[in-house]
């Protein structure tokens, strides 16, 4: 069977966050929400702001990393021969 992956919402950030706040641990909120611990780990470490999670800050880095990544990048300096 195939490995089939979800990149995680906005409310799943939010209940992340909330769940931080509250001290549950990291596999607590990856069992609450359906999902690896290393998930949330990961998703914390790429999100956080000194030391802090902020759901809609991470949503928008997010939604931003998705956009450079289906974004054509053009060569400089090629010519058409």
């Amino acid at each position: 069977m195939p490995r089939t992956y979800e990149h995680l919402n906005r409310y799943e950030r939010e209940v992340i966050a909330q769940m931080l706040k509250e001290k549950y641990s990291l596999s607590q909120i990856g069992h609450r929400l359906g999902r690896s611990p290393s998930t949330i780990w990961c998703e914390f470490r790429r999100n956080q702001v000194r030391g802090r999670y902020y759901p809609r800050h991470a949503n928008g880095l997010a939604q931003s990393r998705l956009q450079l990544a289906r974004k054509p990048q053009k060569v400089m300096g090629a010519s058409k021969e």
